[in-house]
């Protein structure tokens, strides 16, 4: 009897609010099965990977959370603490297997930020945010540019440099906005921000791909006119061509939708146009990430279902981002932080100089609220998923030239997924959008001035 009454005691502590101490021993417990499936099983089944991920990412997001850090810095770390970089426990073959999760998942993210392109907030923030990201995107690429040229860069490989340079994640974006409910001037002009700075990125990138393609084939032969020509009208069908395809994508959606009786049938016919979106523009050499954005504009705009499906989609998508951010983590390699160099320090620091020369001076003349002016660059540091995957193609095409592009975008993405997301979020407190309750701790640990 004496047992039992014990036994009910322990489980009334055991109901209390889980504190920093718990997270550790949580940690620590998944940890150890994680080691004893990986090396006394030789390797993690993919199951487990996905337990793992999931769960380790939830709980290093909890702890983050519980020093004021954004969550989706404690995903990061989870996923550079399990992947190959320190503990090993997720392979490459694993991570290369999740590739379709990350895929989904951006399709998503994306569309959220595409859905931020409603008509109704047009007026009141758009004319502003295209000159903003204008300016922040030009002076990304222009210090950066001259910095590599600086460091002995050929002119071409510059100017891919510099165009990689201008995007900022709309991931790491999303999450700290969507964690920390942020609202406000600032909280609206940097989602519409965010979104055109991605189709601008891709336009840079596009255009100096091409070019450098002709720079490259003209060392052997010099290029004729029709090459030169299609070098120029390449990257206006990847933007063009995908918003159109994703614009018609989202009308179809939006007649099915209209045919749909409950919130099962509508999110089911979302999370399918996600899909169909992304795996059709890849299909028809178009981007992806332009395709998913114009769906979601489009839905938001012309449907009358389209906020409520999507404010569903928000409640379905958790586990995605959790994993998605976890992936992230693990492919980052901090072995390359020893090989970042002169080059790559010059490509972090001019990057960060260029978009807060950009975004000061454009706020200053669109008369944007004093907070826009002053934090506005501190919200667009974070980069990861679009810079990642150009370089990629880059070095997919150009071996060489990739090889050293992708040592420098891999190794500072590192430096500002993990920085960025907090700056993000300090943006946006010190210009007032985050509620108080959110704060609280924040101010009381000395952390948000």
């Amino acid at each position: 009897m004496n047992i039992l009454i014990q036994l009910q005691r322990y489980l009334k502590r055991l109901r209390r609010l889980p504190q920093t101490g718990d997270f550790i021993v949580m940690i620590v417990i998944m940890l150890a099965l994680g080691l004893i499936a990986t090396y006394f099983f030789r390797q993690m089944s993919s199951i487990m990977a996905v337990a793992v991920t999931l769960l380790f990412g939830l709980v290093m997001g909890e702890l983050a959370q519980k020093i004021q850090v954004p969550k989706v810095t404690g995903y990061i770390v989870a996923g550079i603490m399990i992947g190959p970089s320190v503990m090993g426990l997720m392979t490459q073959e694993t991570i290369a297997g999740f590739k379709v999760i990350s895929e989904i998942t951006l399709g998503l993210i994306i569309l959220s930020i595409g859905a931020e392109f409603e008509l109704k907030h047009f007026i009141s923030v758009y004319p502003q945010a295209i000159f903003l990201a204008v300016a922040e995107v030009f002076g990304a690429f222009v210090l950066v540019s001259l910095a590599m040229l600086s460091l002995g860069q050929p002119l071409h490989i510059a100017l891919l440099i510099g165009s990689i340079a201008t995007a900022t994640a709309p991931a790491a974006t999303l999450m700290v906005i969507r964690e920390y409910r942020s609202r406000g001037r600032l909280t609206d002009i940097l989602l519409a921000v965010v979104a055109l700075n991605n189709i601008l990125c891709l336009f840079l990138f596009h255009l100096f791909f091409s070019y450098t393609k002709l720079i490259v084939a003209a060392q052997s032969i010099p290029p004729a006119l029709p090459a030169i020509v299609n070098s120029l009208i390449e990257p206006v069908w990847i933007i063009l061509g995908s918003l159109a395809f994703g614009v018609l994508i989202g009308y179809a959606l939006n007649l099915w939708e209209q045919a749909t009786k409950s919130d099962n049938e509508q999110l089911m016919v979302i999370l399918g146009g996600v899909l169909f979106s992304v795996g059709a523009a890849a299909s028809f050499n178009l981007s992806p990430l332009l395709t998913t954005m114009a769906v979601g504009a489009t839905i938001v705009n012309i449907s009358a279902k389209g906020r409520k499906v999507l404010d569903v989609l928000k409640l379905t998508d958790p586990p995605f981002y959790v994993a998605f951010f976890v992936i992230s983590g693990a492919m980052l390699h901090l072995g390359l932080l020893r090989h970042i160099g002169l080059i790559g320090i010059a490509y972090v620091l001019a990057r960060v100089l260029g978009k807060f020369i950009g975004a000061y001076w454009s706020a200053r003349v669109t008369a944007e609220p004093p907070p826009v002016q002053k934090y506005f660059g501190l919200s667009l540091i974070p980069q990861a998923g679009v810079a990642i995957g150009v370089s990629m193609a880059v070095e997919a095409q150009f071996p060489e030239i990739g090889a050293v592009i992708i040592t420098i975008v891999l190794s500072s993405v590192i430096i500002y997924e993990l920085v960025g997301p907090y700056l993000t979020k300090l943006a946006l407190a010190l210009a007032g959008e985050i509620p108080k309750k959110y704060l609280e701790k924040s101010e009381a640990a000395g952390i948000i001035p």
